[in-house]
């Protein structure tokens, strides 16, 4: 399996290539003071039911980042929020938040018939599911977006192995290799502190 990273046609825009083919396309504003950031976004082929236990596993790996001094948020408590969306445009999702979506006792009954999108929104990323057809989330997630603000090449990596379908049956070796490009790509963030 050969991923590399090649350039776009814009200054800021890269692609992650599996073979010849662009996948996952990268946006680089690091260099924006007011809120850097990198946007990855890519095509998924998923369902509500497999999408949900990856945004599961992020909420809850979250759960244990500590705040470092110099984020851009600091001085608040490590926050964690679902999200539905009823829109997806270019630059709005159109989200409610959803309060203790996980504490339901059964999560995937929260989605309503006209959400299409779901999120994820902590500090150090965000991250939207979209059925971006004129469908909704229940009949399938086609697009995965997300906004880094760290270092997450690890918990990234691990969520595109999981969502692109290039790599299929080969998500432990895309993982690592993908682990290896994110970390070159998010290279200006701090890498989130767990706490035990």
């Amino acid at each position: 399996m050969k991923i590399s990273i090649v350039n776009g046609n814009e200054p800021l825009v890269k692609y992650i290539s599996v073979g010849n083919k662009k996948v996952v396309q990268v946006a680089d504003y690091s260099k924006v003071r007011e809120e850097p950031r990198h946007h990855l976004q890519w095509d998924v082929d998923i369902t509500l039911e497999q999408g949900l236990p990856l945004i599961k596993k992020l909420f809850d790996e979250a759960r244990y980042y500590q705040r470092l001094p110099e984020d851009r948020v600091a001085g608040f408590q490590p926050w964690r929020i679902v999200a539905l969306g009823k829109k997806v445009t270019a630059k709005r999702f159109g989200l409610h938040p959803i309060n203790n979506f996980w504490e339901h006792e059964n999560p995937i009954s929260q989605v309503q018939e006209n959400d299409v999108n779901i999120g994820l929104l902590t500090p150090y990323y965000i991250v939207h599911l979209s059925n971006c057809s004129d469908k909704n989330l229940r009949q399938g997630i086609d697009h995965a977006q997300v906004t880094a603000y760290s270092n997450i090449s690890s918990s990234l990596a691990d969520f595109m192995a999981a969502t692109l379908p290039a790599f299929t049956g080969q998500k432990e070796t895309a993982r690592t290799i993908l682990t290896y490009y994110l970390d070159q790509i998010l290279a200006p963030y701090q890498k989130p502190v767990k706490v035990n």
